[in-house]
């Protein structure tokens, strides 16, 4: 049976390499991470104080947490991405103080190639994508979940601006 969530072209087409990343679109492609993601709610915002859960970043979360159940389809949002770190090895049903890579779980850390900007999507079941592979928005990286640090299943997002610096990603263009 044919993998229906990605394409991965092996031998290079062409010298420029956006003629060669995964092409495959999900069933219902998502533009945005944040956007068209079926009204999930943000459950923690950016920034939020919570040293009781957020153990592994001094109390405060870098990133802003959505409600997701176990095993929903996660997206690269629009553009074109990098993978710059893919982790897959943690079990299933974390809990707070789960310090599996760091806290994340399973992650997929992707780099925008024109613009700089990085986002990390932690607390996943499973990834589809390994360093190195260019993605382009709408794209699936993985399946929701609940591995490392967390107290149930979400998507956490970490978003980081081009000059380096840690934002709230729902102030950004890839949320409306």
């Amino acid at each position: 049976m044919q993998d229906p969530w990605a394409k991965v072209i092996n031998e290079p087409a062409s010298s420029t390499p956006w003629d060669d990343v995964i092409t495959a679109q999900p069933t219902d492609p998502w533009t945005k991470v944040t956007g068209n993601t079926g009204g999930h709610a943000v459950t923690q915002e950016f920034g939020n104080v919570n040293p009781s859960v957020e153990v592994m970043s001094s109390g405060i979360n870098n990133g802003t947490d959505f409600s997701y159940s176990e095993g929903e389809p996660v997206a690269a949002p629009q553009g074109k991405w990098e993978v710059e770190d893919s982790y897959d090895k943690a079990t299933q049903h974390g809990h707070i103080g789960d310090s599996t890579n760091f806290g994340y779980g399973n992650s997929v850390k992707l780099k925008n190639t024109e613009t700089g900007e990085t986002i990390r999507l932690s607390h996943l079941s499973s990834n589809f994508v390994k360093p190195g592979m260019l993605l382009v928005g709408g794209t699936p990286i993985g399946l929701s979940g609940d591995t490392g640090n967390v107290t149930a299943p979400h998507l956490d997002i970490e978003y980081t601006n081009p000059q380096g610096q840690m934002a709230d990603i729902t102030k950004t263009a890839y949320s409306y």
